[in-house]
């Protein structure tokens, strides 16, 4: 067994590349990699997604961190909730923040009916 470079995925020795980041034991990446679907329940989530095919536009690393954050307004704004999904590098700390509403397909309104109603 051995530690991939890249994103400290444990390999089994018959492999040259790592299978989670395609990360040669040198630590030569390849950029071209793409991760294979995983058939594990569940990991069809947003956050599975960006882990399986995350690379940073700075330092090309493919390790990081996955958080969601919720944000309100002020005044009536205080109920329209937004959430959203930070991604951020391992390596060297770049963070990308997502809008989850546009991500998963809801709107503004119907977060605002949400909080209002209870919905």
């Amino acid at each position: 067994m051995w530690s991939c470079p890249n994103c400290r995925e444990v390999v089994e020795d018959q492999f040259d590349a790592c299978w989670r980041c395609g990360c040669s034991r040198e630590g030569r990446l390849n950029l071209d990699f793409v991760a294979e679907p995983s058939n594990e329940p569940g990991d069809s989530s947003i956050e599975e997604h960006f882990r399986q095919n995350y690379v940073c536009q700075r330092c090309k690393r493919r390790d990081a961190r996955i958080e969601r954050i919720s944000t309100t307004g002020t005044g009536l704004a205080k109920l329209v909730k937004r959430d959203f999904l930070a991604v951020s590098c391992e390596n060297c700390g770049l963070t990308e923040l997502y809008n989850l509403s546009v991500l998963e397909g809801r709107s503004d309104l119907q977060n605002f009916l949400r909080g209002v109603f209870g919905m």
